[in-house]
């Protein structure tokens, strides 16, 4: 009978041998020759009446192939489905598969080897339970809410005016550009709350028909030389030619929107029903902004997490297995590719293996109910003060579970959520109390340092003013 064994190599590493024994693969081999001679058709012969040894002739190594490579799969299937090993990945060829031919009229006995590799062994997790986190507790304040209030306004549609008085904050500029002494023309909008403070300092003293020039490197903030080439000047990213500093501006024309009235209508609009007046919709927006703000710390909390459990639960995973997982599972992944990459991919795997540790040791399970009633108070999320109809969500839901990616994404919210339980059970989390402004600070900084590992964001080179140089 076919047979699996297994031999360890270390606690990281071992081989699964399929062994076929030539009785057992000839004779099925035999078997579907004489069932498909009773079937061809062939010239010269009657249906059914094609002779087994010509089958065989022409066709008796491609079923012996067929029949090999369905039993291999079968019994290393099955194998693995009884065993229920701890894998990475899944089994490979090995590096040591003896040669060997299939031969109908020769047959031996076969052995396919095949490498696995075997999750690490993590009986507890270092500095889990002695650990103290801090997390930040946002405390909102009056002037928050009234930014927040001011910001709900400008979101409402409102009128879109010319306007041909000075430049205020929130109005959008249109201007003609114009190199000076080069040959690009064009025109150019911008908002006036995107631009540098010196510049807007310049451009708030103008107005329609005004003309001013201005270093457009220096124009606005936060950007670069090459977000100032491309979508400012309309430059080709292999376009190198050198561009001159300094433009002729004129101000073509200036548009602002009218401020839209507290009124019913407003409230009625942006919070629903409940809301009738700037005091309720405060209130609103006051447990709006801390439920906001809960979402935000927490997640800054389990990155600490993260971090603290990846730092001190640093265990070996299978380095060379994986490097030949990856080149067999994607022949795209080149040698220099999987270099580049193991790392990242391995500290990626080991989270993965910390955070089912984690899940595991507190008995913890996730099912689709779970799932559903996760993104379900999401959806509502969606929704605001206004509430959302139940049988909305529930289509909402359904819907969402049946999409494969919408579907992962719920499953891994989910699962960072039942994480995030199990490890406050487990360690010490200390409010600090914080402002919005630091809160969104921090974040700030930590999605601009992961844009800059990622490559999305590039250290813009130094923008040197002609005339200082002069």
């Amino acid at each position: 009978m076919p047979n699996v064994v297994r031999t360890e190599i270390d606690a990281l590493n071992a081989v699964l041998t399929v062994e076929l024994p030539k009785e057992e693969y000839s004779s099925k081999v035999q078997q579907d020759i004489k069932k498909y001679s009773q079937r061809a058709q062939m010239k010269g012969f009657r249906p059914g009446k094609t002779p087994q040894a010509l089958v065989k002739k022409m066709y008796g190594n491609s079923f012996l192939m067929e029949t090999v490579n369905e039993m291999v799969r079968k019994e290393l299937g099955d194998y693995l489905q009884k065993e229920n090993i701890p894998m990475i990945g899944e089994p490979i060829p090995s590096v040591e598969q003896p040669d060997f031919k299939l031969d109908l009229k020769n047959p031996e006995d076969l052995a396919f080897k095949f490498d696995i590799g075997l999750l690490p062994k993590v009986e507890t997790l270092n500095a889990l339970d002695e650990a103290t986190y801090e997390r930040n507790a946002v405390i909102v304040d009056e002037a928050d809410i009234t930014k927040e209030l001011d910001n709900a306004l400008k979101r409402q549609k409102s009128e879109e005016i010319e306007v041909t008085d000075s430049i205020q904050e929130e109005d959008i500029i249109n201007l003609s550009i114009k190199e000076i002494g080069g040959s690009i023309e064009k025109d150019l909008m911008i908002s006036a709350n995107w631009l540098t403070e010196d510049m807007k300092s310049v451009f708030m003293t103008q107005k329609t028909g005004d003309n001013l020039q201005v270093n457009i490197f220096q124009l606005e903030k936060d950007t670069t030389a090459d977000y100032v080439r491309k979508y400012f000047l309309g430059l080709d990213e292999n376009d190198d030619r050198k561009v001159n500093e300094t433009f002729d501006m004129t101000i073509v024309s200036v548009k602002r929107r009218k401020p839209i009235e507290m009124d019913e209508t407003f409230f009625k609009t942006q919070f629903g029903e409940a809301v009738t007046n700037e005091e309720e919709a405060r209130a609103e927006l006051r447990k709006m902004l801390s439920r906001n703000n809960d979402v935000q710390s927490d997640a800054l909390v389990i990155r600490d997490i993260q971090v603290g459990l990846m730092e001190n639960n640093k265990f070996a995973l299978p380095e060379g297995f994986l490097k030949r997982w990856l080149k067999y599972t994607n022949d795209k992944n080149s040698e220099e590719v999987i270099e580049k990459n193991l790392e990242p991919f391995m500290e990626q795997m080991r989270w993965t293996i910390i955070r089912s540790k984690v899940l595991n040791d507190a008995d913890i399970q996730i099912g689709k109910e779970d799932m559903k009633a996760n993104y379900a108070k999401r959806v509502q999320g969606y929704f605001g003060a206004m509430g959302g109809n139940e049988e909305i969500v529930d289509m909402l839901v359904e819907r969402a579970m049946e999409d494969e990616k919408q579907y992962n994404e719920i499953y891994e919210d989910t699962m960072m959520e039942k994480f995030f339980e199990a490890v406050k059970a487990r360690t010490n989390i200390v409010d600090k109390p914080v402002t919005m402004e630091e809160l969104n600070s921090k974040i700030a900084a930590i999605r601009y340092e992961m844009a800059k590992q990622k490559g999305e964001i590039q250290e813009a080179e130094p923008v040197v003013d002609v005339a200082e140089v002069e």
